[in-house]
């Protein structure tokens, strides 16, 4: 299901006291990203800070599915782990763990379990509970250190009206993996990453709709709050949706997304409610 770290849909957090009308509720997650420090000083900043809470901006969801990624794509690589030892696998019911305390054949040292809970009833979901520390001192070593602490719910809906629903509640850390796999910014910003929230989407008249609220850390450049009410996906305007979102940080920015009626690429940006220029994918 979780195949690739740029089209996955994912979503944080903990549970919710908003008026957002969720089809599937959120749970009371706790909240790893404290959602503040991030400032919106330029049209730039402010749409990197935006392309990790809002759809379409750069991938088709928000990346918040990196723990999934570095379980599926880093962590079982056979050069990192001893399949079937190293960690090693329980089943009970519909959880599957996998626990470790070890050190495999290519050095590197586990501790810690992921486990993950499958269920298809009305709709399809995953449950995700990470507690792990995945390091190496090794000359040739992929990464320092991979740590994953929290827990994510994912469900797919078959149907209309839902989509697809994502919480995240998750602290990931991974010293020494992203520098060149990415530009520098995100290397920065996913070197100490949190993220809390909930991500839905509904169809809605054949278009896809997004309520968003979460908070999220990127690192030492500080960590905001995202929030959006109306935001809708038009098939024919990929890289910019239609409606509003709103960012604060230690200060606020709102962004107004045209969608098809331009398709430009560009948000139309107020900070501190004043009119700023727009901000644009790069």
């Amino acid at each position: 299901m979780h195949t690739t770290l740029l089209i996955m849909l994912a979503a944080c957090g903990g549970g919710s006291n908003s008026d957002l009308d969720w089809l599937i509720e959120p749970m009371d997650l706790g909240s790893y990203a404290k959602g503040t420090g991030y400032t919106f000083d330029s049209p730039q900043t402010t749409w990197f800070a935006g392309e990790h809470g809002l759809p379409e901006l750069r991938w088709t969801a928000p990346p918040s599915n990196i723990p999934i990624y570095l379980w599926e794509d880093v962590l079982s690589g056979e050069n990192v782990r001893d399949a079937g030892s190293c960690p090693y696998m329980t089943l009970d019911g519909e959880t599957t763990t996998w626990s470790a305390n070890c050190r495999s054949q290519e050095g590197y040292d586990w501790n810690g379990s992921v486990s993950l809970t499958e269920t298809n009833e009305e709709h399809r979901s995953e449950l995700w509970v990470f507690d792990l520390e995945v390091s190496s001192d090794r000359e040739e070593r992929i990464f320092d250190t991979v740590r994953l602490e929290g827990t994510l719910h994912y469900v797919t809906g078959d149907n209309a009206p839902l989509s697809r629903h994502a919480q995240v509640n998750m602290s990931i850390q991974a010293p020494g993996y992203w520098a060149g796999a990415f530009d520098d910014a995100l290397d920065e910003a996913w070197t100490d990453l949190a993220m809390s929230g909930t991500w839905e989407s509904q169809i809605k008249n054949k278009l896809e709709f997004w309520q968003i609220e979460a908070a999220i850390d990127l690192g030492t450049m500080g960590g905001f709050e995202v929030h959006t009410e109306q935001l809708w996906v038009e098939p024919d305007c990929a890289g910019e949706p239609r409606g509003e979102a709103r960012l604060s940080g230690t200060n606020e920015a709102r962004l107004v997304f045209e969608g098809v009626d331009t398709c430009n690429g560009c948000a139309q940006l107020w900070l501190d409610e004043e009119r700023a220029p727009n901000t644009c994918q790069d």
